[in-house]
Protein backbone atom coordinates (compact mmCIF):
# COMPACT_ATOMS: atom_id res chain seq x y z
CA UNK A 1 0.00 0.00 0.00
CA UNK A 2 1.64 3.52 -0.96
CA UNK A 3 2.00 6.11 2.26
CA UNK A 4 0.05 8.62 1.46
CA UNK A 5 2.14 11.91 1.32
CA UNK A 6 2.61 14.84 3.68
CA UNK A 7 -0.52 17.67 2.96
CA UNK A 8 1.38 21.51 3.74
CA UNK A 9 -0.27 24.51 4.31
CA UNK A 10 2.64 27.81 4.01
CA UNK A 11 0.83 30.74 5.67
CA UNK A 12 2.12 33.96 5.22
CA UNK A 13 0.94 37.05 7.37
CA UNK A 14 1.53 39.96 6.19
CA UNK A 15 1.18 43.34 6.95
CA UNK A 16 2.83 46.49 4.34
CA UNK A 17 4.98 44.26 2.55
CA UNK A 18 5.25 45.15 -1.06
CA UNK A 19 9.10 46.04 -0.82
CA UNK A 20 9.63 41.84 -0.33
CA UNK A 21 6.08 39.82 -0.64
CA UNK A 22 7.42 39.37 -4.24
CA UNK A 23 10.52 37.03 -3.55
CA UNK A 24 8.53 35.36 -0.46
CA UNK A 25 5.00 34.66 -2.39
CA UNK A 26 7.54 33.68 -5.29
CA UNK A 27 9.27 31.11 -3.35
CA UNK A 28 6.06 29.95 -2.09
CA UNK A 29 4.46 28.90 -4.71
CA UNK A 30 7.18 27.78 -6.72
CA UNK A 31 8.19 24.56 -4.48
CA UNK A 32 9.36 21.44 -5.51
CA UNK A 33 6.99 19.47 -4.22
CA UNK A 34 3.12 18.46 -4.01
CA UNK A 35 0.43 18.65 -2.54
CA UNK A 36 0.58 22.40 -1.15
CA UNK A 37 -1.11 25.41 -0.68
CA UNK A 38 -0.34 28.87 0.63
CA UNK A 39 -2.90 31.24 2.25
CA UNK A 40 -1.96 34.90 2.68
CA UNK A 41 -3.01 36.88 6.11
CA UNK A 42 -3.11 40.54 5.23
CA UNK A 43 -3.82 42.52 8.22
CA UNK A 44 -5.05 45.74 6.66
CA UNK A 45 -2.24 46.73 4.04
CA UNK A 46 -2.54 50.31 3.43
CA UNK A 47 0.50 50.02 0.31
CA UNK A 48 1.17 48.02 -2.72
CA UNK A 49 0.70 44.32 -1.14
CA UNK A 50 -2.96 43.26 -2.06
CA UNK A 51 -2.20 44.60 -5.68
CA UNK A 52 0.76 42.12 -5.95
CA UNK A 53 -1.24 39.48 -4.13
CA UNK A 54 -4.04 39.38 -6.07
CA UNK A 55 -1.53 39.30 -9.25
CA UNK A 56 -0.22 36.11 -8.07
CA UNK A 57 -3.90 34.81 -7.09
CA UNK A 58 -4.70 34.87 -10.47
CA UNK A 59 -1.86 32.85 -12.28
CA UNK A 60 -1.76 30.22 -9.27
CA UNK A 61 -4.22 28.35 -7.59
CA UNK A 62 -2.21 27.26 -4.50
CA UNK A 63 -2.39 30.94 -3.07
CA UNK A 64 -5.26 32.30 -1.41
CA UNK A 65 -5.41 35.54 0.19
CA UNK A 66 -7.15 35.98 3.08
CA UNK A 67 -7.57 40.11 3.71
CA UNK A 68 -8.95 42.14 6.84
CA UNK A 69 -10.49 45.54 6.65
CA UNK A 70 -8.76 47.09 9.50
CA UNK A 71 -5.21 46.82 11.19
CA UNK A 72 -4.60 43.71 12.99
CA UNK A 73 -1.50 43.11 15.46
CA UNK A 74 0.70 40.31 15.18
CA UNK A 75 -0.60 38.93 17.74
CA UNK A 76 -4.23 38.74 16.51
CA UNK A 77 -2.82 37.74 12.52
CA UNK A 78 -0.79 35.02 13.74
CA UNK A 79 -3.52 33.57 15.93
CA UNK A 80 -5.68 33.04 12.83
CA UNK A 81 -3.71 30.18 11.83
CA UNK A 82 -4.99 27.52 14.15
CA UNK A 83 -8.52 28.27 13.12
CA UNK A 84 -7.69 28.17 9.46
CA UNK A 85 -5.15 25.40 9.33
CA UNK A 86 -6.80 22.03 7.74
CA UNK A 87 -4.07 20.31 6.65
CA UNK A 88 -1.72 18.00 8.15
CA UNK A 89 1.34 20.28 8.13
CA UNK A 90 1.91 23.76 8.12
CA UNK A 91 4.76 26.27 7.95
CA UNK A 92 4.83 30.06 8.73
CA UNK A 93 6.79 31.98 6.29
CA UNK A 94 7.79 35.77 7.38
CA UNK A 95 6.21 38.13 4.60
CA UNK A 96 10.19 39.45 4.12
CA UNK A 97 11.79 35.37 4.07
CA UNK A 98 12.44 33.38 1.30
CA UNK A 99 11.79 29.60 1.12
CA UNK A 100 13.98 27.11 -0.74
CA UNK A 101 12.70 25.18 -3.76
CA UNK A 102 13.36 22.36 -2.13
CA UNK A 103 11.87 23.21 1.38
CA UNK A 104 8.72 21.17 1.35
CA UNK A 105 10.20 18.17 -0.55
CA UNK A 106 13.37 17.88 2.07
CA UNK A 107 10.63 18.11 5.26
CA UNK A 108 8.26 15.20 3.83
CA UNK A 109 11.41 13.01 3.57
CA UNK A 110 12.16 14.13 6.98
CA UNK A 111 8.50 13.48 8.55
CA UNK A 112 9.13 10.08 6.86
CA UNK A 113 12.13 9.71 8.86
CA UNK A 114 10.82 10.71 12.07
CA UNK A 115 7.55 9.92 12.23
CA UNK A 116 7.22 10.68 16.00
CA UNK A 117 7.72 14.18 15.85
CA UNK A 118 5.56 16.82 15.79
CA UNK A 119 8.02 20.28 14.84
CA UNK A 120 11.27 20.44 12.25
CA UNK A 121 13.17 22.64 11.33
CA UNK A 122 16.37 22.95 8.88
CA UNK A 123 19.67 24.88 8.07
CA UNK A 124 19.13 28.41 7.39
CA UNK A 125 21.11 31.45 5.52
CA UNK A 126 20.40 35.15 7.49
CA UNK A 127 20.58 37.89 4.41
CA UNK A 128 19.73 41.84 5.39
CA UNK A 129 17.54 44.38 3.73
CA UNK A 130 18.64 44.04 0.89
CA UNK A 131 18.37 40.40 0.17
CA UNK A 132 22.64 39.81 0.50
CA UNK A 133 24.19 37.35 2.49
CA UNK A 134 24.68 37.87 5.81
CA UNK A 135 26.12 34.53 7.60
CA UNK A 136 24.96 31.19 7.64
CA UNK A 137 22.56 30.17 11.09
CA UNK A 138 24.59 28.43 14.11
CA UNK A 139 24.95 24.39 13.44
CA UNK A 140 21.86 22.98 14.98
CA UNK A 141 22.64 19.33 15.87
CA UNK A 142 20.41 16.49 13.64
CA UNK A 143 18.11 16.20 16.55
CA UNK A 144 17.45 18.24 19.87
CA UNK A 145 14.72 17.00 22.48
CA UNK A 146 13.28 20.15 24.83
CA UNK A 147 15.60 20.97 27.29
CA UNK A 148 18.55 20.71 24.76
CA UNK A 149 16.84 23.45 22.44
CA UNK A 150 16.22 25.78 25.31
CA UNK A 151 19.48 25.21 26.61
CA UNK A 152 21.14 26.19 23.38
CA UNK A 153 19.07 28.99 23.31
CA UNK A 154 19.63 30.54 26.41
CA UNK A 155 23.33 29.67 26.13
CA UNK A 156 22.98 31.95 22.50
CA UNK A 157 24.22 29.13 20.60
CA UNK A 158 21.11 28.67 18.42
CA UNK A 159 19.48 30.72 16.13
CA UNK A 160 16.02 29.99 15.78
CA UNK A 161 12.63 32.06 14.76
CA UNK A 162 9.10 31.84 13.41
CA UNK A 163 10.30 30.73 9.24
CA UNK A 164 11.40 27.56 8.60
CA UNK A 165 9.22 25.34 10.74
CA UNK A 166 7.16 22.88 9.96
CA UNK A 167 4.65 22.34 12.61
CA UNK A 168 1.86 18.97 13.16
CA UNK A 169 -1.45 20.54 12.54
CA UNK A 170 -3.41 18.60 14.90
CA UNK A 171 -0.27 19.06 17.75
CA UNK A 172 -0.75 22.53 17.50
CA UNK A 173 -4.32 22.99 18.24
CA UNK A 174 -4.00 20.93 21.50
CA UNK A 175 -1.21 22.91 22.75
CA UNK A 176 -3.78 26.11 21.94
CA UNK A 177 -1.64 27.49 19.25
CA UNK A 178 1.11 30.14 19.11
CA UNK A 179 1.12 31.52 22.88
CA UNK A 180 -0.17 35.17 23.04
CA UNK A 181 2.64 36.77 23.94
CA UNK A 182 3.65 40.41 23.65
CA UNK A 183 4.71 41.32 19.78
CA UNK A 184 5.00 37.50 19.98
CA UNK A 185 8.36 37.76 21.40
CA UNK A 186 9.71 34.68 22.83
CA UNK A 187 6.72 33.38 21.78
CA UNK A 188 8.44 31.03 19.17
CA UNK A 189 10.53 29.52 21.55
CA UNK A 190 7.78 28.70 23.81
CA UNK A 191 5.42 27.07 20.63
CA UNK A 192 8.36 24.77 19.99
CA UNK A 193 8.92 23.92 23.83
CA UNK A 194 4.95 22.82 23.80
CA UNK A 195 5.51 20.82 20.32
CA UNK A 196 8.25 19.01 21.24
CA UNK A 197 7.56 17.82 25.15
CA UNK A 198 7.22 13.69 23.94
CA UNK A 199 9.53 14.30 20.82
CA UNK A 200 12.63 15.59 19.05
CA UNK A 201 12.83 18.39 17.16
CA UNK A 202 14.71 16.88 14.09
CA UNK A 203 16.68 19.38 11.89
CA UNK A 204 17.89 18.89 8.18
CA UNK A 205 21.48 19.58 7.86
CA UNK A 206 20.84 20.64 4.58
CA UNK A 207 20.41 24.82 4.08
CA UNK A 208 16.44 25.45 2.60
CA UNK A 209 15.40 29.13 3.81
CA UNK A 210 16.70 32.11 3.52
CA UNK A 211 15.40 34.38 7.37
CA UNK A 212 16.12 38.11 6.32
CA UNK A 213 17.24 40.19 9.20
CA UNK A 214 16.61 44.12 9.61
CA UNK A 215 15.92 46.49 11.76
CA UNK A 216 12.67 47.31 11.13
CA UNK A 217 11.92 43.66 12.35
CA UNK A 218 10.39 43.12 15.72
CA UNK A 219 13.54 40.78 16.72
CA UNK A 220 14.95 43.61 15.28
CA UNK A 221 14.31 46.70 17.90
CA UNK A 222 12.05 45.26 20.53
CA UNK A 223 10.65 47.26 23.18
CA UNK A 224 12.34 47.06 26.16
CA UNK A 225 9.21 46.78 28.14
CA UNK A 226 7.24 44.11 26.06
CA UNK A 227 10.21 42.48 25.91
CA UNK A 228 10.54 41.81 29.27
CA UNK A 229 7.06 41.02 30.12
CA UNK A 230 7.72 38.41 27.18
CA UNK A 231 10.29 37.06 28.81
CA UNK A 232 8.75 36.46 32.17
CA UNK A 233 5.79 34.65 30.76
CA UNK A 234 8.33 32.64 29.05
CA UNK A 235 10.14 31.41 32.14
CA UNK A 236 6.86 31.15 33.68
CA UNK A 237 5.52 28.38 30.96
CA UNK A 238 9.48 26.94 31.48
CA UNK A 239 8.78 27.27 35.39
CA UNK A 240 5.72 25.21 34.90
CA UNK A 241 6.91 22.34 32.72
CA UNK A 242 10.61 22.24 34.77
CA UNK A 243 8.38 20.63 37.75
CA UNK A 244 7.48 17.65 35.80
CA UNK A 245 10.86 17.31 33.70
CA UNK A 246 14.18 17.21 35.36
CA UNK A 247 16.18 17.77 32.82
CA UNK A 248 14.47 21.47 31.81
CA UNK A 249 14.78 22.28 35.66
CA UNK A 250 17.99 22.00 35.66
CA UNK A 251 18.91 24.34 32.43
CA UNK A 252 16.18 26.58 34.11
CA UNK A 253 18.62 26.98 37.42
CA UNK A 254 21.60 27.04 35.43
CA UNK A 255 21.46 28.14 32.32
CA UNK A 256 18.34 31.04 32.20
CA UNK A 257 20.08 33.74 34.30
CA UNK A 258 22.61 33.71 31.96
CA UNK A 259 20.26 35.16 28.93
CA UNK A 260 17.92 36.90 31.19
CA UNK A 261 19.89 38.60 33.94
CA UNK A 262 21.49 40.94 31.18
CA UNK A 263 18.01 41.45 30.02
CA UNK A 264 16.83 42.75 33.00
CA UNK A 265 19.71 44.92 34.03
CA UNK A 266 19.37 46.53 30.22
CA UNK A 267 15.55 47.31 31.42
CA UNK A 268 16.28 48.64 34.79
CA UNK A 269 16.91 52.06 33.78
CA UNK A 270 14.16 52.19 31.85
CA UNK A 271 11.96 50.93 34.58
CA UNK A 272 13.11 53.12 37.42
CA UNK A 273 13.08 56.57 35.02
CA UNK A 274 8.94 55.71 34.29
CA UNK A 275 8.76 55.03 38.10
CA UNK A 276 10.15 58.45 38.61
CA UNK A 277 6.94 60.03 37.22
CA UNK A 278 4.36 60.66 39.82
CA UNK A 279 1.34 58.46 39.58
CA UNK A 280 2.80 56.59 36.92
CA UNK A 281 2.90 52.78 36.75
CA UNK A 282 5.92 51.08 35.21
CA UNK A 283 3.62 48.10 34.24
CA UNK A 284 -0.19 47.43 34.28
CA UNK A 285 1.07 44.11 36.17
CA UNK A 286 2.42 44.60 39.39
CA UNK A 287 3.96 41.63 39.83
CA UNK A 288 6.51 42.57 36.35
CA UNK A 289 7.94 45.40 38.56
CA UNK A 290 9.01 42.97 41.33
CA UNK A 291 10.07 40.05 39.22
CA UNK A 292 12.52 42.40 36.84
CA UNK A 293 13.81 43.74 39.94
CA UNK A 294 14.08 40.20 41.89
CA UNK A 295 16.61 39.14 38.19
CA UNK A 296 18.73 41.99 38.99
CA UNK A 297 19.80 40.94 42.17
CA UNK A 298 21.23 38.08 41.51
CA UNK A 299 25.16 39.89 41.90
CA UNK A 300 24.72 42.39 44.03
CA UNK A 301 21.44 42.16 47.12
CA UNK A 302 22.85 44.28 49.51
CA UNK A 303 23.04 47.06 46.75
CA UNK A 304 19.80 46.95 45.89
CA UNK A 305 18.33 46.10 49.30
CA UNK A 306 20.17 49.58 50.39
CA UNK A 307 17.57 51.27 47.52
CA UNK A 308 14.98 53.20 49.07
CA UNK A 309 13.08 53.42 45.51
CA UNK A 310 13.08 49.84 45.26
CA UNK A 311 12.15 48.80 48.75
CA UNK A 312 9.42 50.84 48.64
CA UNK A 313 8.65 49.13 45.11
CA UNK A 314 8.71 45.95 46.92
CA UNK A 315 6.61 46.99 49.64
CA UNK A 316 3.91 48.46 47.78
CA UNK A 317 3.53 44.87 45.92
CA UNK A 318 4.58 42.81 49.05
CA UNK A 319 1.49 40.08 48.18
CA UNK A 320 3.53 39.07 45.05
CA UNK A 321 5.89 37.23 46.95
CA UNK A 322 3.18 34.76 48.07
CA UNK A 323 2.36 33.96 44.30
CA UNK A 324 4.14 31.07 42.19
CA UNK A 325 5.57 33.52 39.66
CA UNK A 326 7.95 34.76 42.56
CA UNK A 327 8.95 31.53 43.48
CA UNK A 328 10.16 31.40 40.28
CA UNK A 329 12.15 34.11 40.10
CA UNK A 330 13.69 33.17 43.52
CA UNK A 331 14.82 29.81 42.30
CA UNK A 332 16.91 31.98 40.23
CA UNK A 333 18.67 33.52 42.91
CA UNK A 334 20.43 31.36 45.00
CA UNK A 335 22.40 34.31 46.64
CA UNK A 336 19.14 35.80 47.84
CA UNK A 337 17.38 32.85 49.19
CA UNK A 338 19.23 33.62 52.65
CA UNK A 339 17.99 37.32 52.79
CA UNK A 340 13.84 36.81 51.99
CA UNK A 341 11.18 34.26 52.26
CA UNK A 342 8.58 33.14 49.80
CA UNK A 343 5.19 32.78 51.76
Amino acid sequence: MEIQKPNFTIFIPTYNSERYIHSCVESAISQSYSPFKVVVLDSGSTDGTLSILKGYEKKSTQLKIIPTDRRLGIVENWSQIAALADTEWFTILGHDDVLGLDFLQKMAELIEQNPRSNVLTSHFDIIDDKGDFYRKCQAIPASQNTADYVRSRFLGKRDSFATGYVIKTSTYRQVGGIPKYPDLLFADDALWVLLSQDSLIPCSQETLFQYRFHLGSTSGTPDQGRLMDAAIQYLTLLSQLGNERAALKEVLHNDAKKQMLPLAKGYLGLTLLRLSYLGQRADEQPYGQVSRLCLLIQEKPERVLKSPVILLLIGMNVTVFRKPLARMFFCLLPSYKSKARVG
